[in-house]
């Protein structure tokens, strides 16, 4: 069910690999990613989809107010 490897990640995001572990570990503390042993995966966890939606908002009301 979806998901994204470690090196798409970092190729995708254009981050350097030590930073992008740093970000990586900071997400699964926070709870917003969860790593899928199994398929090897990284996955946006239900909070990571509720903080992403919450965030588009606040942005959406930030740039009408401009």
């Amino acid at each position: 069910m979806g998901g994204i490897s470690k090196t798409k990640l970092m190729y995708n995001t254009y981050v350097s690999y030590s930073k992008l572990k740093q970000h990586v570990n900071l997400l699964i503390l926070s709870g917003l990613l969860e790593y899928d042993s199994i398929d090897h995966v990284y996955r946006t966890t239900e909070k990571g989809i509720n903080f992403l939606n919450t965030y588009k908002q606040i942005r959406r009301l930030h740039i009408h107010d401009f």
